[in-house]
């Protein structure tokens, strides 16, 4: 089996969302199959943040969003980090979409019940309740 690179997107809503998408991290990487790209373990004040959040939307092969309001309301208007993931990710999905039927792009819902605009047509959507039994968080 193929090692999957998994990009984790996330808004910096508060401290407990960020301890939560580490733990989340934190037990995906646990897996052999899985390498995960994450700001709080490869990006450090140094680097290029840009860069890096272009990296991470383009050589990995799944993009993980963990999807808050305030991470909607970021990527819909384009602000901060969350919009600049956001203008790479919707070209990407879209031409995933266009040559696959699909894009490799999986929004997590962790509160409220909205998608960024662009993933309107995603139909599957996980709950962060069954993720926090399932992962014991």
């Amino acid at each position: 089996m193929d090692n999957k690179k998994i990009f984790i997107s996330y808004s910096w809503d508060s401290e407990s969302h960020k301890e939560w998408a580490l733990k989340l991290s934190n037990q995906l990487e646990e897996y052999f199959e899985l390498h995960i790209t994450f700001d709080q373990y490869d990006l450090d004040s140094f680097e290029d943040k840009n860069h890096f959040m272009e990296k991470g939307v383009f050589e990995n092969d799944i993009i993980i969003m963990l999807v808050t309001s305030q991470y909607v309301n970021k990527a819909n208007e384009r602000l901060g980090g969350v919009g600049i993931e956001t203008k790479m990710s919707s070209a990407r999905h879209w031409e995933e979409s266009l040559s696959q039927g699909k894009s490799n792009i999986i929004p997590v819902l962790c509160e409220g019940t909205e998608l960024p605009n662009y993933l309107k047509d995603k139909f599957i959507l996980i709950s962060v309740r069954s993720l926090n039994m399932r992962f014991h968080l």
